[in-house]
C-alpha cells in the first residue's frame, strides 16, 4: 500500500514547485466550509479538505487539545492532553476526510496522505471524538453542521495485516502537520489550532519530512 502514497507526495511537490500555487503536499487541499461536515455529507476519495473555521477568535473558555508537542503520534498512548487558555486569540482549522458512499470492506477502503505548513505556530490538535465534539461550538465554523460520532476522529491504534492505519506528525518547528488517514465506513478529522495572524497556510518542506517519517516508521514495524 505504501508504494502508492509516495508518488502522490512527489506529484504534490512538483505542482507546488512549478506552478507556485499549491500550498500543500499529497492529498490535502484548501476548501471552503460547507453547510455540513456530517458523515456522508461531504465526501471525496481523492482529497483531504483543509477548512478554515475561525480566524482571530478569542477563546471564551479554556480549550482542551489532545496533543501539542512535536513528533509522531500513531497510538493513543502518545497523546498528551493540554489546555489553551481562555482569552487566547487563535485560528482554527479542520482536516476532513470522508470516503464516497458506505465502504464495508478493508479491500475497498481509502487511504490518503499529505501535509500542510502554517505561517504561525500550531498550539494544539484534536483527534479524539470527545474533544472534537466538545470544541465545535467554540472553534467550529459558524453555520456548519458537524458529525457527533463515535468514529469521527482518528483511530490511532488501528492495525491490520495490510497496514492501513491513522497517524499524524507535528514538525519540530510546530508549524507543519502531516497525516495519513485510513477511512472506510466512517470519516476522519483533525482539528488544528494555530496562533492567530496568518490567514492562509504556506508551503513548507517540514510537512514533507513529517509525512516521510510516518511512512518510514510504519515500514520498520
Amino acid at each position: 500500500m505504501m508504494r502508492y502514497i509516495a508518488p502522490m507526495i512527489v506529484a504534490g511537490l512538483a505542482a507546488s514547485a512549478s506552478a507556485q500555487v499549491s500550498n500543500f503536499i499529497g492529498n490535502v487541499g484548501l476548501d471552503n466550509a460547507p453547510p455540513s461536515l456530517a458523515m456522508q455529507a461531504y465526501e471525496s476519495n481523492s482529497m483531504v479538505s483543509l477548512i478554515s473555521e475561525r480566524t482571530s477568535h478569542v477563546l471564551a473558555d479554556d480549550l482542551v487539545v489532545d496533543a501539542s508537542g512535536t513528533g509522531l503520534y500513531d497510538a493513543t498512548s502518545l497523546l498528551a492532553p493540554s489546555i489553551i487558555p481562555m482569552g487566547k486569540k487563535v485560528d482554527s482549522w479542520i482536516l476532513h476526510s470522508d470516503p464516497v458512499g458506505v465502504i464495508t470492506s478493508w479491500d475497498n477502503s481509502v487511504v490518503l496522505g499529505g501535509g500542510v505548513t502554517f505561517d504561525r505556530k500550531i498550539l494544539g490538535v484534536m483527534v479524539m471524538d470527545s474533544t472534537l465534539d466538545a470544541s465545535d461550538s467554540e472553534v467550529g465554523a459558524a453555520g456548519t453542521i458537524y458529525s457527533i460520532s463515535s468514529h469521527r476522529g482518528m483511530e490511532l491504534d488501528l492495525t491490520c495485516p495490510i497496514l492501513k492505519y491513522d497517524a499524524f506528525t507535528i514538525s519540530a518547528d510546530q508549524r507543519s502537520i502531516s497525516m495519513i488517514f485510513h477511512t472506510d465506513r466512517n470519516g476522519d478529522e483533525i482539528r488544528v489550532i494555530t496562533e492567530a495572524l496568518g490567514p492562509v497556510p504556506a508551503p513548507g518542506a517540514a510537512a514533507v519530512m513529517g509525512l516521510a517519517g510516518l511512512m518510514a516508521s510504519r515500514r520498520r514495524r
